[in-house]
Formats: structure tokens, sequence, C-alpha cells
């Protein structure tokens, strides 16, 4: 049967810049149109805020000033939001959306400059209001100081059950509890380096972490003109109607356990960059990847693979949601199917490794072209063997995969595409060139 190809030769990064077409740009795209020519089909996923602007942006109503800034209110002030853009699904992490915002603060409305150039001060006295009794509570390893609201009249409080009636709630002593097995795990196990103190902000040298009534899981904020070691983070502060996931010990919990594990993460990826538009999509892959490798029982980051899936004509370091044309933001997260089929092979030290090579100056995406090569192998042939995997649901949560929709709907099991996408090459360069 004869087949027509088609690649784009350029990679949209950002605003303006473009990968243009160098081998390594081809054989991404043709390496990741090969793994998705039959895509797993996920569940339908209930559209957040996101989700709804990326829909209207794409059909060309708004442009991308506005959709930025109006994905900074979703964030941060989603009761700000036109009603359009309202909902009541969570958002996966509002951290790049955050980083984002301030590589291009020149395009941010007054409102949203304000907003991102708030001190810690101003940033809780807004999330929580004025004349509220803000309560915390330090983890039993003394790694994190928790702040809390405990009054069940305010939409900001935890769930307030207290069993053990030591004047804090389960709730707040199960997250510390989360938090430091997370520290265990991503710092003294795999060896990452820890975020260096904040010295007194927040009250102490610890790092903080508020809850509060927000619209994602959770997101990681660094002070105004401040080092990255003023980094400090916000979670959700009782994770009720969140996507349902596998862990045993309920769905809430395991928000719990990943929203912790991925925005922690994020703390200890801004002690070595910031560089959203060119690292965004590792960053995001990478820290939905650990949240599995911590708690791989929970399997939520399921949830998010379906943009992944189902767009084989993006780059793997696809990050910009608009420039990427992936209209809601969430191909990264889904990209840690390949960052787990990785550790699969090498181990979790291949991530380690990447880590350690952009701290040494290189984009994730040399960094790891630098790693398959040490390990006698590259991109290419990587993605082709994903490719195999995903047809025959070999790699460890390949039934997962399989049965998910089962699970969420209640109706058929995921099924392979058989229809075959298309594409054409430059003219410039074969495909045998490309294999």
């Amino acid at each position: 049967m004869n087949k027509s190809y088609s690649v784009s030769t350029a990679i949209k990064i950002g605003d303006s810049a473009y990968l243009r077409s160098s081998s390594i740009a081809i054989l991404i795209f043709f390496s990741v149109l090969l793994i998705m020519l039959f895509p797993v089909s996920s569940f339908a996923r209930p559209l957040n805020s996101l989700d709804l602007i990326g829909k209207v942006y794409s059909s060309g109503k708004i442009d991308y000033r506005d959709a930025l800034n109006y994905r900074v209110r979703a964030v941060l002030s989603p009761e700000a939001l036109p009603a359009v853009y309202r909902s009541k699904s969570p958002i996966k992490s509002g951290t790049p959306i955050l980083i984002e915002a301030r590589a291009k603060r020149n395009l941010l409305s007054e409102e949203n400059k304000r907003l991102l150039a708030r001190e810690r001060t101003a940033t809780i006295t807004d999330l929580y209001g004025s004349s509220v009794t803000v309560l915390s509570y330090v983890s039993p390893d003394k790694h994190f100081r928790i702040h809390y609201i405990s009054d069940s009249a305010n939409i900001d409080s935890v769930p307030i059950t207290d069993d053990n009636n030591d004047s804090v709630p389960d709730f707040v002593e199960k997250f510390a509890d989360i938090l430091d097995y997370v520290w265990e795990k991503e710092i003294n196990s795999m060896g990452y380096n820890a975020p260096p103190s904040d010295e007194v902000l927040g009250g102490d040298c610890l790092l903080d972490v508020y809850l509060a009534d927000i619209p994602a899981y959770g997101y990681t904020q660094i002070d105004e003109n401040m080092p990255a070691s003023a980094v400090y983070m916000i979670l959700d502060n009782d994770f009720s109607g969140f996507p349902e996931n596998l862990n045993p010990g309920g769905s809430e919990e395991g928000a719990m356990k990943v929203a912790a594990a991925h925005e922690f993460f994020h703390t200890v990826q801004f002690q070595i960059t910031e560089d959203i538009l060119v690292n965004g999509w590792w960053m995001e892959a990478s820290a939905t990847w650990i949240e599995d490798y911590i708690y791989p029982e929970v399997d939520d980051y399921v949830n998010y693979i379906y943009d992944w899936f189902q767009s084989p004509h993006l780059p793997l370091n696809c990050y910009d949601p608009y420039g990427c044309t992936d209209p809601t933001g969430l191909f990264p997260y889904g990209t840690s199917v390949w960052v787990k089929h990785m550790t699969e092979k090498f181990g979790s030290v291949f991530v380690y490794d990447v880590w350690e090579e952009i701290k040494d100056g290189e984009s994730a995406l040399s960094a790891i072209e630098n790693e398959l090569m040490d390990r006698g192998s590259d991109l290419a042939d990587e993605l082709k063997e994903l490719r195999v995997a995903n047809l025959t649901f070999t790699h460890d949560d390949g039934e997962v995969y399989q049965i998910w929709d089962k699970i969420w709907n209640n109706t058929n099991p995921i099924t392979v595409k058989s229809t075959p996408y298309t594409f054409t090459l430059p003219e410039t360069v074969t495909a045998a060139e490309t294999l």
C-alpha cells in the first residue's frame, strides 16, 4: 500500500522562536508520529478552564495575549474569569502557566502583573483573606511548615475531622506524612538536591506549603525578585471532586500523594532552571513521571494521557500549548508515558542524569540525546520501541491504559486505532534518512 508522508519543518517554541528542519527535529517528529500511528484512546476528561480557553483560542476568537491573561486568571483568580471559561474540573498544575507568564510579562494585563508581583505576605492575604486565622503545623521530619485554615465556614478550610483529638486536623497530619515521604524519596533515596532554606519566609527556615481552595492540584511559586530558594507550594485544601485514580486509600488521598510528589519536584527543578520555554516540557513530563514512580499504586497520571496519544502531529518537546497547537496544554503530562518507558529500561537514574546535564547548561532535548548515546541508543530508536510497546501494551502500565476507559466511563475498553496517519517529508530529507 502506498503511503504519503508529511512532517512540519519547524517546531514553534514560545511566541516566536522556531526549531528549523534540523535532523534532530525531523527525527522527533517522525518518531513520535510512528509511535502514534495506532494510538490508545483514553476516556473523555471533563474540560477545565484551560481547555475552554484553548478551544476559544483555537477558533480564532481570542489572540495569544488574551489567552495567556485568561490562563493566569484561571490559576490565580478564577472567580474573575468570564463565565464561559469557568469550570469545576481541576487544572493538573498551575506552575508552568505562572512561569510562562513571568517570561512574557509584557503581554500581561496590569491586574495580572500585580498578581504576579505580589510578595509572599500579599499573596497569602489575597489567598485567604485579611481577617482569617491561619494555623500551621510542622511535619514530623521537620522539612515542611504546612499553613491551613480550620474553619468549616471558610471555603479554604481543610476537612476538620480530628480523630486523635490533638487539635490538628487529620487531613493536615496525613498531608505532612505524605510530604515527608516525598522528601525522603526524592532527596534521600533518588539523590536530588533539596531546595535551600528560605531563611525566615513563612515564619522559619522550613519549606512552606499553603493549603487553600484553588482550581488545581497545586502550583509552585517563587517570590517576586527573589532567588529560587524563596520557593513555596500552594496545594488544594481537600481534593474533593478531582479525577478518579486507583489509590487503595481512595482518590482524594491519591490526589494528595501525586500533588505533593509533582509540586515538590518543581521546587527541586527550580534550583536548576526556570527556562520553561526550552525545558518546560521536560519539567512537566518528569514531574508527572516522578509522582507515578513514588506512588505507582495511584495511576492518576493516566487521567492526562489522552492528549498525548491523540496528538500524533506534535513533537516530543512540545510545550507551548498554542505554539505547538496543543490547545489543552496537557501534552507534556502525557509525555510521562515515554519517560516511564525510558526508566523501565534504564532505571530512574536516567531522569536524574538528564537533570544533571541540564544543570551543566544543556537543554533537556540535548541532555536526553547525550544520555541515550551514553547508553548505546538514540532518541529515534527509543521512540520506535515505545510504539511497539503501545501496540502490544507491554509496558508496565499497559493493562491500565487498556482498561482505564472502562473503569472511568463503564463503557468499552481502550482500543487501538486502525486508521494510519499520513504525512509528507520535506523534499530534502528521505524517509530512509530519518530511520
